[in-house]
């Protein structure tokens, strides 16, 4: 049965929650900037963080329409603005929640603070702590592990934490990342356990700077090793090492490694959700196309990174206290073997990663799972994070062990496992994941670029509703002088790169001057017009004008691409993604001498092709 709790949200620091008649009285109490205790009439304590605040307030969103516009928070110590979507987190286990509202939460929504807000909610069926969470589709320019950003245990499910704990002293030490993939095993990458003995035991360094002998366990349903308890520690009694393992690596991109891949067996039952495998080739994501994949760890945030203690006593160390996680486009298995020529990069791998760098999986996320996203935007587990050069270092991939190559393997020692369907990925193929995942790469150009939107005007001649057949020719022109790029995504989320192409003369390289009109196709191209083609639906032309000294030979005007002549991308993800990391990293290079940016341009089109 549910027991019904009215909840009276205020603008003052006082909130009544109450279960049938019954009426309590919290107060809300700063503590530090954000962090704050909920103080009971009787004296008990429920501490909250801002962001656990803030996902409490979004159950009163669910349930009051005038809070249901796209409103935004401000973090104010970063001043830094955050959809209220990126706090839909962790409900964790609660069996049932009080809506909280503070002076500060109502701020930031820019509510008037002599609104009375009084919201009915119903109990809430009792959850687990893991209960996996899926994405709205794929998209979104998610944080990254190198310089990156928090991620939520419910997003990952499965996800866990290798670590050996002392013998002798009470210090602990986490180094790999792992995921369990049935209530009692978990799967990792051999290279983390090689030197494990069969006892489970290893010696270590620990952050006293003394060498321990470790034991092996497995730390699993935490984003925060701040918050691990009893509950979340598991230990362990036996390590299968996949036969055929051979790490034979002479240098960071000389390496020969195969059968990456390890499972844990734990001593008690997990009982969290389960990683779900692509134990099948056919499930697994080509290359070309590509799509975006993600790849989550405590690993540190850059190579060599710092470590961490523990802020209540006990010592631990770890790349990240917190779990972090990072988006990467999937690369070809020609690309990679580019990459690392006297590396072996066979059926077996799958690589991952950006032309400039920046994000990457590194030292502790290894063991770690790389996943990919079914049409419902739920994820399903396709590698082992096994080796690198380096950690986010241009043109060096991380390489990724594929489950499924692996999956006899895995089920004749673990039996039943979760594994995703042909039909769900056929049906993720079929699904607006493409199209979503390009608009959510051109909100965050504009989020990169917010001081030059729309400094450039882009569109048809003509008028931007064109029916099918139609010739057109684009228009554009800049307040700033610069290099000009112009992309096409289309209603299917197909990518075409306008300019620069293999009719821009190589001494000009695509430039515009300010305020003068440029017409592509011109009189240099030997034709005079664009043909309106399917899909029906919108598009985007989105116009970029960029400093001289911004790398556009890496990526829009390298000779494979000016080789293609007018044609759709072959792989879009990856196309998109290293150009929003090559404008991140230019700007960001840019702003302290220029926050205006005034070197740059951006203007972004809508326009329809109509029957």
């Amino acid at each position: 049965m549910h027991a019904l709790f009215v909840i009276h949200v205020t603008p003052s620091s006082t909130i009544k929650t109450g279960e049938s008649g019954a009426v309590s009285e919290w107060t809300l109490q700063e503590r530090q900037s954000y962090d704050f205790d909920l103080v009971a009439s009787n004296g008990t304590h429920a501490g909250f963080s801002s962001r656990n605040a803030a996902l409490l307030v979004e159950l009163a969103i669910q349930a009051i329409p005038q809070l249901r516009s796209p409103i935004y928070w401000r973090e104010h110590q970063r001043g830094v603005a955050l959809s209220r979507q990126s706090y839909l987190k962790l409900l964790g286990n609660r069996r049932g929640a009080w809506i909280v509202s503070i002076k500060r939460v109502l701020r930031c929504f820019n509510i008037v603070t002599q609104l009375l807000l009084t919201a009915v909610m119903f109990y809430l069926p009792a959850r687990s702590a893991w209960s996996q969470e899926c994405r709205h589709g794929s998209g979104g320019a998610r944080p990254k592990i190198v310089g990156g950003q928090f991620a939520a245990i419910g997003d990952w499910p499965g996800q866990v934490a290798l670590r050996l704990r002392a013998k002798d002293s009470n210090v602990s030490h986490y180094f790999c990342g792992g995921a369990a993939i049935s209530d009692r095993w978990v799967l990792t990458a051999a290279h983390c356990m090689a030197d494990i003995g069969q006892d489970r035991q290893l010696r270590f360094q620990g952050v006293d700077g003394h060498l321990h002998v470790g034991v092996l366990e497995v730390v699993a349903g935490v984003q925060d090793l701040d918050a691990v308890d009893q509950q979340h520690i598991f230990e362990t009694d036996k390590i299968v090492l996949r036969d055929g393992y051979q790490n034979t690596a002479s240098g960071q991109d000389s390496a020969v490694i195969r059968h990456d891949v390890a499972l844990i067996h734990l001593a008690k039952t997990y009982t969290g959700p389960v990683a779900r495998l692509s134990l099948d080739a056919n499930t697994d994501p080509t290359t070309p196309p590509g799509v975006q994949v993600r790849v989550a760890g405590f690993g540190v945030l850059s190579y060599n990174g710092n470590m961490y203690r523990h802020p209540q006593g006990y010592a631990y160390d770890a790349g990240s206290r917190q779990l972090l996680e990072t988006s990467l486009p999937t690369v070809s298995s020609q690309q990679c073997k580019a990459a690392y020529p006297n590396a072996t990069i066979e059926a077996e791998q799958i690589c991952a990663g950006l032309e400039e760098g920046g994000r990457d999986s590194c030292q502790g996320d290894s063991g770690g799972p790389l996943v990919a996203y079914d049409g419902k935007g739920c994820p399903y587990q396709i590698g082992v994070v096994s080796w690198g050069k380096g950690c986010a270092n241009a043109r060096a991939y991380g390489v990724y062990t594929r489950t499924s190559y692996h999956a006899d393997w895995l089920k004749h020692l673990v039996g039943d496992l979760r594994a995703v369907s042909l039909q769900e990925i056929e049906d993720s193929k079929t699904s607006n994941i493409g199209t979503e995942f390009a608009m959510d790469t051109l909100h965050q150009l504009e989020e990169v670029l917010r001081p030059a939107n729309n400094r450039v005007r882009i569109g048809m001649k003509g008028g931007n509703h064109i029916a099918v057949g139609k010739e057109v020719v684009i228009a554009a022109q800049s307040e700033v002088a610069g290099r000009l790029i112009i992309i096409d995504i289309n209603a299917s989320g197909e990518v075409l790169q306008i300019l620069p192409n293999k009719f821009t003369p190589a001494h000009t390289t695509a430039r515009i001057a300010a305020g003068v009109n440029v017409s592509i196709p011109d009189q240099g191209y030997g034709f005079t017009g664009f043909k309106a083609v399917e899909p029906f639906g919108e598009g985007r032309l989105v116009a970029l004008v960029v400093p001289e000294d911004f790398p556009i030979d890496t990526l829009v005007a390298n000779k494979e691409q000016l080789g293609r002549g007018l044609v759709p991308v072959n792989t879009p993800t990856n196309y998109l993604m290293n150009l929003v990391q090559q404008v991140n990293s230019s700007v960001t290079e840019h702003t302290a001498a220029d926050p205006r940016l005034t070197g740059w341009g951006l203007g972004i089109a809508t326009y329809e092709i109509i029957p």
